[in-house]
């Protein structure tokens, strides 16, 4: 089984959320990848007011916190779609712009071996 790793480059501070396909956000360094299906998305321009309230100005999850609780990322929001170790023992992905644009966004697979 490959392994799987993601990076952030990033210049200004992106707040990133993984959503496993139950429906799961989680920090992106809690999750093991050897096996996973979801998107992650960042968000924006986030803050906390003076109630602790969170929240980012693109990709928020309506939480209030910094954890989603299970909550997707709001309009607008770019997603990459992953699913590690699928079918045949393949990993799949692609970038969408279904629910908006609001970061570059690259995915680059390294190491890899067979056809296409």
């Amino acid at each position: 089984m490959a392994g799987h790793s993601m990076q952030r480059r990033c210049t200004g501070t992106v707040r990133n959320r993984l959503c496993a396909k139950k429906g799961r956000a989680q920090d992106h360094h809690s999750t093991d990848l050897r096996s996973w299906r979801g998107r992650i998305w960042g968000r924006t321009h986030c803050s906390q007011d003076f109630t602790g309230k969170f929240s980012c100005v693109t990709g928020d999850c309506g939480s209030g916190k910094i954890e989603c609780s299970g909550n997707s990322g709001a309009l607008p929001a770019t997603l990459a779609k992953f699913m590690l170790n699928g079918a045949g023992g393949f990993d799949f992905f692609a970038i969408s712009l279904v629910d908006g644009y609001n970061l570059p966004m690259m995915v680059t697979p390294q190491g890899g071996t067979g056809q296409n």
